[in-house]
């Protein structure tokens, strides 16, 4: 696989995918999907927060297969080690010294209508 083959179809720049014509195994667009993420690892991918990478991966996966947005309600629930992730840049860069690279994806994925609260 070519990494020109990697897309982010609907959350730019983030949760990459790769689109195959003759898979199996679908998603189903007459179908509603409603997923949960707990969110409480630091851990990053792609330089932001693995968990954060996964949920807009998912949205893509889910758009990409022709589920429409009415029918995808992701929620992000962020405790324990994640919780810096929601800091304004300013208290981010105070406390980790560098800039909070999760915003732009936060501001993406709850611009899509992905919910994310603090715990």
């Amino acid at each position: 696989m070519n990494s020109q083959d990697w897309k982010t179809p609907t959350i730019e720049g983030y949760g990459r995918i790769a689109e195959f014509e003759n898979v199996a195994i679908k998603p189903d667009p007459s179908k509603e999907y409603k997923i949960l993420f707990h969110i409480t690892s630091d851990k990053e991918r792609e330089g932001v927060n693995g968990s954060l990478w996964k949920m807009a991966r998912l949205i893509n996966l889910l758009e990409s297969g022709g589920v429409p947005q009415k029918n995808i309600q992701i929620v992000g629930v962020i405790s324990g080690p994640a919780t810096p992730i929601t800091l304004t840049e300013k208290a981010y860069f105070e406390k980790m010294n560098k800039s909070n690279p999760n915003l732009d994806l936060m501001k993406k994925l709850t611009n899509y209508g992905a919910e994310i609260h603090l715990c």
